[in-house]
């Protein structure tokens, strides 16, 4: 290849193919699979932060459950009998097991009522409040924002988060008000980490701002997207609870646990599923092997793709390049009945015409040659010099339409002042009709010479050319012929004319003379007779005589000349 049409390697089809399957194919199957695992690892991690939230969702369920019990002994000592007491000497509580005054049993001991308070008060008769608190101890602080008779969330001190339920129930004279607090501490942290099986931290003291405020927050996208790509968890996810600040009644949102799922135990839990749910694992691991198989397949497609358009344009650009220095037998080998095989099969294709057309070409440009030279052949049978009379002007033209014609004139000199005219047309064009043109020529000039001396007539000469000819030339050809012999002395012209176009004469006094044909064209029939004509030339006519060259032409319009 010359060096000038060299491509670079980044402008060769093979590097484009390869990197464009690369991008696509490569690199979009590696971030899909890494999406899908990210994705994955964020289901993983949503599904843990989501079960942790639901086990804080049921402590809350739990309090509430406790702050009930906790009501209902709060009634029983407010419906014990009525008497005299003061509020530093509450009633005796109910021994578990014991009948209370409604027909109901004290608790169960140890009844789970750790951080429940309860604080009842009652109007005596005479109007006095009489207060205490269940169990006895420090009087029970309700905020004042919580006007409302029930109340169960996640509230936030100074403590940390804390799990707390109240309620207020009137019974008569006497107002309950029950609180149960839980706090949110290792303790259950430990429980629930025991029930879900997740790796747990407490938020509390951990670095980081939540909704603009200090304390834990969740990690760094950075931070995230490597641990689900490695599925290591260094620092866990917030699991992020919505909650009322016990001071002011604010509702707030602040992380309480760090989650850290651990992903061997989910895959291991959603395995040991149902029925139904390995299904739907094993139903998804058949469209990941379905997914990878169908890539393997479109790999291997793209690259015998990829060799054999390479292959096909490595061909095409050398054919085309052997093509352009002349090797015009080189064909490109076609093996396969596709789109690359048929460019293949149409540049050989192309490249025969192009054979075939150049040889056409030297063809045509060997016979122009030969029509030139037949040209110049042609012009020199016309008489180079024409003959001078002393009372009579000749002139005479043939300008062929093609590089020769079947057109013929001649001139002769046939003694002192006398000349003989021939105007001759051959039918048909071309080489055949020029050749033919010379023979006529040649026999005219020779039959005039005559027998004995004597030179035939105009008529006689016409017959003796067509017994010449009517067995020598093709059965559809022919000639049309026009010979007059003139005499200047005397001005006589005689003429026979064989169906050619007839001459016009056109006397001094602008009178118009046709010379009509007095017998058919030379050649069609063996015998024929032919008639003498002659007429006197005054001084100042003027005699043409033409081919239908002249006739038969067409102006700009199409419209032919005519006589």
């Amino acid at each position: 290849m010359p060096e000038s049409s060299r491509v670079p390697w980044y402008g060769r089809i093979t590097w484009q193919l390869a990197l464009s399957y690369l991008l696509g194919g490569a690199v979009s199957v590696l971030l899909l699979a890494g999406f899908a695992y990210v994705a994955v690892n964020m289901l993983l991690v949503r599904g843990a932060v989501n079960t942790v939230e639901r086990q804080i969702e049921l402590a809350v369920q739990m309090a509430a459950g406790r702050l009930e019990l906790m009501t209902h002994i709060a009634l029983l000592q407010a419906a014990s009998p009525p008497g005299p007491r003061r509020p530093d000497s509450p009633r005796r509580p109910l021994r578990p097991g014991e009948p209370g005054p409604r027909g109901g049993r004290g608790p169960r001991s140890g009844a789970g009522l750790q951080g429940s308070r309860a604080r009842l008060r009652c109007q005596s008769e005479d109007g006095a409040v009489l207060e205490r608190v269940i169990p006895p101890g420090p009087p029970l602080e309700i905020p004042a924002w919580l006007t409302a008779d029930r109340f169960e969330a996640v509230t936030f001190d100074e403590n940390g988060p804390v799990i707390r339920a109240f309620s207020r129930t009137e019974d008569g004279d006497c107002v309950v008000e029950a609180l149960v607090e839980t706090s949110i501490n290792e303790r259950l942290r430990e429980m629930i980490s025991r029930a879900t099986g997740l790796d747990i931290e407490l938020a509390r003291g951990r670095p980081g701002r939540v909704d603009g405020k200090k304390g834990g927050g969740p990690p760094s996208l950075t931070t995230m997207a490597w641990s689900n790509l490695v599925g290591r968890f260094d620092r866990g996810t917030a699991a992020l609870v919505t909650g009322y600040d016990w001071r002011d009644g604010d509702e707030v949102r602040r992380p309480v646990f760090f989650v850290r799922p651990n992903t061997e135990i989910v895959w291991r839990q959603m395995t040991q599923l149902g029925a139904q749910h390995r299904r739907w694992v094993w139903g998804l691991a058949t469209l990941a092997g379905a997914f990878l198989a169908v890539e393997l397949i479109a790999v291997g497609l793209a690259v015998g793709l990829a060799r054999r358009v390479v292959r096909s344009t490595n061909l095409l650009t050398e054919a085309a390049a052997r093509l352009a220095a002349g090797d015009l037998r080189h064909r490109i080998p076609v093996r396969r009945n596709d789109q690359l095989g048929q460019v293949a099969a149409t540049f050989n294709r192309m490249a025969e015409s192009i054979e075939r057309l150049l040889e056409t070409t030297k063809r045509t440009e060997r016979l122009e040659e030969e029509l030139r030279i037949a040209r110049q052949l042609q012009e020199s049978l016309y008489p180079r010099e024409l003959p001078q009379l002393e009372h009579a002007r000749l002139a005479a033209l043939c300008r062929p339409a093609r590089n020769v014609s079947g057109d013929l004139y001649d001139l002769i000199e046939l003694g002192p002042g006398r000349v003989g005219l021939l105007c001759a047309d051959v039918s048909g064009k071309g080489i055949p009709a020029a050749l033919l043109t010379s023979n006529i020529q040649a026999l005219v000039r020779a039959l005039l010479r005559g027998q004995n001396g004597e030179r035939p007539t105009p008529a006689a000469l016409l017959a003796r050319i067509n017994r010449e000819l009517v067995h020598r030339i093709p059965d559809n050809a022919f000639v049309t012929m026009f010979w007059a012999e003139y005499d200047a002395r005397s001005r006589l012209l005689r003429w026979c004319n064989a169906g050619h176009c007839p001459p016009l004469l056109l006397l001094a006094d602008r009178r118009e003379t046709w010379l009509a044909a007095s017998g058919v064209p030379v050649g069609v029939m063996d015998r024929v007779d032919y008639l003498d004509q002659e007429a006197g030339l005054p001084e100042g006519s003027v005699l043409v005589a033409y081919t239908d060259g002249v006739t038969e032409a067409e102006c700009a319009d199409g419209e032919a000349f005519g006589e």
